[in-house]
């Protein structure tokens, strides 16, 4: 015989049935309270609009890392134009700035120096010659109040966008190459420095061609046979020693700047003129290469002022190279250069989606 429950056994399961409904109830209407308050859109809820918005531009800014070679000294002028390209860079990419170190210890370092352009080490005895290639880097300058890398950041702290804490120091020239691999951003900006060739020599100013064993007749017009075009007829042993040594410096250069190249997305080699001169046209020398015989050779490498090596080298050695970009403001007056480096660095911002 079927059971069948009774009125009273029915009656004590309605309360639990209508206390179950409640609770599915209480659920169902948290869950749409929950959904109908969240943000529908990247821009909701209104107050966290601005948050929202500088967080979304911030991870879609690609890195760069900015390299700035031996010759930079931190000079007040030097480092307002510095803190300018910071800025405009700092609007566009997640910067970090490869810094060399206070002017002085650069100078111990006894970099070899092209134009103002440093490579890497020169075992050169001579501490007279050494003294002089410094003073010649610097102008007479240096540093100013700013002695450490601690130093450095806390000067660009107020730098828009720009996070003081990506301020690195290197203290020999490779290291400022081991840097740049290391950090392997977006875009790495190689930063060379060419200064005047008008120069402070024997306490006298100084033209180029004007070298030892020109002779002294008021034309400082260089010969075939000068020194500042490297023939090895006219060139002394020392001269010779340190033109191969040149040669040597700028294979190892350029071989750093080909593994940056591998390690980086884009990379910039981007010439300057030294902030020393930058009250002035920068010089771009124009005359044309000349070999043994006096007749132009195109390709070799030009030497100036005791076979320093031509920034032009390095230019031209990328110039076509894919993943490279060269930049060339040299020939641009005063602080122009910079400026319009800022804006053609800014300019490949838009190569990144």
């Amino acid at each position: 015989m079927a059971s069948s429950s009774s009125p009273s056994q029915r009656r004590r399961a309605n309360p639990l049935a209508i206390v179950g409904g409640l609770l599915a109830l209480g659920g169902l209407g948290y869950a749409v309270y929950t959904y109908v308050s969240a943000p529908v859109g990247p821009h909701s809820p209104a107050d966290g609009r601005a948050s929202s918005s500088k967080k979304k531009i911030a991870t879609k800014r690609p890195s760069m890392s900015l390299s700035l070679p031996p010759t930079f000294a931190r000079t007040p002028r030097a480092m307002s134009i510095l803190r300018r390209l910071l800025a405009d860079l700092s609007a566009v990419y997640v910067v970090t700035l490869i810094s060399p170190p206070p002017q002085h210890a650069a100078n111990a370092n006894a970099a070899v120096v092209s134009n103002g352009t440093a490579l890497f080490g020169n075992d050169d005895d001579e501490e007279e010659g050494k003294e002089e290639e410094a003073g010649a880097v610097t102008g007479g300058g240096g540093d100013v109040g700013i002695a450490s890398v601690a130093a450095l950041a806390e000067s660009l702290k107020d730098v828009d966008g720009f996070d003081q804490r990506r301020v690195l120091e290197y203290e020999k020239p490779e290291g400022r190459m081991s840097l740049g691999r290391a950090l392997a951003c977006d875009a790495h900006v190689e930063v060379l420095l060419q200064q005047q060739q008008q120069h402070r020599r024997h306490g006298r100013d100084s033209e180029p061609g004007d070298e030892e064993g020109d002779d002294d007749d008021g034309d400082s017009t260089p010969r075939a046979g000068s020194p500042v075009f490297g023939s090895s007829a006219s060139l002394s042993r020392k001269q010779r020693e340190k033109a191969k040594e040149d040669g040597s410096s700028l294979k190892k250069y350029q071989l750093g700047l080909e593994q940056l190249r591998k390690a980086t997305g884009v990379l910039v080699v981007l010439a300057l003129a030294s902030l020393q001169d930058a009250d002035s046209t920068a010089f771009v020398d124009q005359r044309p290469r000349v070999g043994q015989n006096g007749s132009a050779k195109p390709g070799e490498a030009r030497l100036h002022q005791g076979g320093e090596l031509d920034p032009d080298q390095i230019l031209g050695a990328f110039r076509d190279v894919p993943g490279v970009k060269t930049i060339d403001c040299r020939g641009a007056y005063g602080d122009e250069g910079w400026k319009e480096a800022a804006d053609m660095l800014v300019g490949l911002r838009s190569g990144w989606k």
